[in-house]
Parts: structure tokens; sequence; C-alpha cells
């Protein structure tokens, strides 16, 4: 076989731009299938080069650690994080977690796709040592097509006037260097007062009728583009027995970041990571202006209390009463796989006797649809239109998981003998790392049913 750099057949140029191809092809491949956000380029393979130049053992370590973070930040944008910072925060939480749920053909496959990268680069450049010349002449003409194209950070030229629609050269370990030396400042900043959104105002209906307010945040409820397949959903939830008793508003609800994200989002009006709160911002959240008009307020999710600490910023924003996954009796019914907890269904069973009460608010957060899914048993009507609309397993695998819960919390509304005030919205898009899968669904909305007791 003929090695790289053993010979004069190839100048040095073609040299590094075969190994910028190379070292930048497993993204190119993997981002036909799945969700890969970056730019065309990762300029970080630079710093693989350089690290060349004094032994291929060094560069080729070094080139891991700029795919590593290729991926971290990919992978981080995919699961709704704001930065791959944020992203590696919260591994900490990752003794909760069975990580070998995570494990799948496709992961694999993408596993054995670097492998063979890697492999392929050590045999063709092992003995070939690069010059800088080149390397510095190839880099300026990389920048300059990006700040050309518009995609690189001019100020005068603008961010979102492309040429080509794509961003052509990056820096993602720049990106992670920026994001962890600002983390500080940023930590310092207040929390953004969010823009009405067309939700109603839960605390004047509250002190108007003093009945109770039921919240109901879903792990990856998204909003669907095909009707029939929302509609298929919706229908789970809202029916006439449900229509008889409450007035319904669906629409769309805004939504940026994780589930904690969404938690600030829906309950304190606030834009941020729950890190930032503040005894002032959390002042305005629901629970605690609820709680000043006389509410008894609760707090349950069927997972552990210290995943994303919110065994103490759920008391913060004024949750008095809390239920979590480690609280609940030992018997209960466990359910999903990388996050195993209390079966939805069983927690809102726990639910219903606290609706029976007078003057309270119940918040339920929702678990067992958080990715990777485990799979159930689907009904036929839901097979047949998943088949019709040809939207794949893993989307209608979701939707029926989705259309179980729906079921129970219909269940719950029409046995209830005093009806709440009852807002049930998603969190987040549903983090599919598949590219068919991800963009069956919008992008920056999720569903919300409010339904306002006649």
């Amino acid at each position: 076989m003929k090695v790289i750099g053993s010979g004069r057949w190839a100048a040095e140029p073609f040299r590094v731009v075969a190994f910028l191809v190379l070292a930048n092809l497993p993204f190119w491949l993997l981002s036909t299938q799945y969700f890969v956000l970056r730019p065309v380029v990762n300029s970080d393979v630079f710093i693989a080069l350089a690290f060349w130049t004094v032994s291929a053992p060094l560069g080729a370590l070094a080139l891991g650690v700029v795919w590593a973070i290729d991926g971290l930040q990919s992978l981080s944008l995919a699961y709704h994080f704001r930065s791959v910072l944020e992203f590696a925060q919260g591994i900490r939480f990752g003794g909760d977690l069975t990580w070998l749920d995570f494990l799948s053909p496709s992961l694999l496959a993408a596993c054995a796709l670097i492998a063979m990268a890697m492999t392929g680069i050590c045999r063709l450049f092992w003995r070939w040592r690069p010059r800088w010349m080149p390397m510095v002449v190839i880099a300026g003409v990389l920048i300059a097509a990006d700040v050309a194209n518009g995609s690189g950070l001019v100020p005068w030229l603008g961010r979102d006037n492309f040429l080509v629609p794509a961003n052509i050269n990056g820096s993602p370990g720049m990106n992670l260097v920026v994001t962890t030396i600002t983390a500080k400042e940023r930590a310092s900043r207040p929390l953004q007062k969010l823009p009405p959104d067309g939700a109603p105002d839960i605390v004047d209906w509250a002190g108007r009728h003093g009945g109770n307010v039921l919240v109901v945040i879903v792990e990856s409820l998204g909003q669907h583009q095909d009707r029939g397949i929302q509609d298929w959903l919706s229908a789970r939830l809202v029916d006439d027995a449900i229509r008889s008793r409450w007035q319904v508003m669906q629409d769309q609800a805004p939504f940026a970041g994780s589930t904690t994200d969404g938690e600030l989002r829906i309950l304190c009006r606030l834009g941020g990571h729950y890190t930032r709160l503040s005894q002032s911002t959390a002042a305005d959240c629901l629970p605690q202006r609820l709680a000043r008009v006389g509410y008894e307020t609760y707090g349950l999710h069927g997972f552990s209390s210290s995943m994303f600490d919110r065994k103490n910023w759920w008391p913060a924003i004024g949750l008095q009463h809390l239920s979590f996954g480690e609280t609940m009796p030992a018997d209960m019914l466990k359910c999903g796989g990388a996050f195993r907890g209390i079966c939805d269904t069983a927690m809102v069973d726990r639910v219903e006797p606290l609706l029976t009460g007078e003057r309270r608010l119940v918040y339920l957060l929702t678990l067992n649809t958080h990715m990777p899914l485990t799979p159930i048993a689907l009904p036929a009507d839901l097979v047949a239109l998943c088949a019709g609309q040809q939207v794949g397993e893993a989307v209608c695998q979701l939707t029926g998981q989705l259309g179980v819960l729906f079921s129970r919390l219909n269940h719950l509304l029409r046995d209830v003998s005093q009806p709440p005030l009852v807002m049930v919205v998603g969190d987040h898009s549903p983090p599919f790392l598949g590219q068919a899968q991800r963009s069956q669904y919008a992008t920056s909305a999720v569903p919300r049913y409010v339904m306002v007791p006649k």
C-alpha cells in the first residue's frame, strides 16, 4: 500500500486538503442520516495537524479530542441544551441513568465509522510531517470563504445574509473555550422575563374562582407536522366528555432549551438556566404567586430529586409539597429504560386525590417519553395511521406512549368532582437524533392545551 509521505507523488497543499477532507468526512456522512449541526469544515482539525508536525501519535490524540468536541456540540444541541458546557455539566447527574439503554445499532455504527476513519488517517499519514506554510495558506482561504459567504463573525457583513446556506468554516473548540470563559459572567446575569405567549392568567382566574389548578409539562411533547398524527394524539386527551365541562383552548407555545428551560418558561415566564434563579425572580413564579393567595402547592416527578437539582430549586419557586421517584412506595410500577422511574400513569394516579382538596396547585412533570424510548405495544388504529402517513416506527412509538399518558389524564379529568383549570404543554420537541424523525416536528413550538372550567 502506498503511504502518503513516503514518496513525492503529491504536493504538500494537496496532502493538507486530503487530511482535512478525511478528518471531516465522518461527520459529513453522519449528517446525511443524523442531526449534525456543525460548520462544513471544522477548523480545529488544523490543531491536530499542528500536533502532527511533532509526531503522529500526538496528532492522532489531538484529532480524537477535536472529534469528541465536534460530536458533543451536535449532541448538546440535539438534546436542546444551549451549549456544550451546559450539556457536559449535566453529565454529573449520570449516576441516575441506565447508560446501557443508550446503546443502539445506529450508535455502534457511528462509533465504527469514527474508528475506521481514524484507522485510515493513521495508515495514510503516519509518516507524514505537515509543513506550516501550506496549512496557514489553506486556513486563510477557508476563513476568507467563510467571511465572503457571510457566515464568518464579521459584524458589518451580518450573520444571516449567506451566499451559500451553510457555515463554511468554524471552530467548535473555540465555542467551548468562549462559553467556558464567559460562564461565570453569564451566570451573574438575571433571568430574562419573557413576553406573554397567549397563555391565560392563571393567578387572575384563581383569584376570581378559587378552584384547583393542574399543570402538566410533558416530556418530548412536540408539534407534529402531520395533522392526522397530531389529531390522533389530541383525541386521547380532549373528547366530548371533556368539552362538556371545560372550555378547551388548543394552540402552540414557543419553546427554547431543554426541560428545565421549559419549566422556567411555563411556571415562571423566565428564560435562562435554573442555576440563575434568585429570590427576587422566583417570587414571580406561579407556585409562589398562588401560595401568596392561599394555595397549597404540590410538585410531582417520577424520577430522582437530584436530577437537575430539582430538590433545591423547586421549593425556591414555591412548590411546598414534593414527591419524587425515591419518595414513592417501593411497589409502584416503574417504566422506561435509560431514565427509568415511576410510570407516568402511576404518577397521574397520585395526582387524583390531591385534586379533591381546595385551592391547590398540582404540578406534574412527566418522564417516560424521554429518549431513548422503551417500545410498547401500539393500538391497531395508530399503527395503521403511522403506516399510511409513513412517519416511521420511532415517531409512532412516541405518539403511542404520549397517547397512553393522555388517555390516563382524560380519565382523571372525567372522574374529578370539581373541575380544575388545566394546562398540558410540552417542554420541547422530541430530541430524535435521526433527521427523518426530527424533521417531522416544529422546531420552535410545542402543543399546549388549556382547559378552563365552564
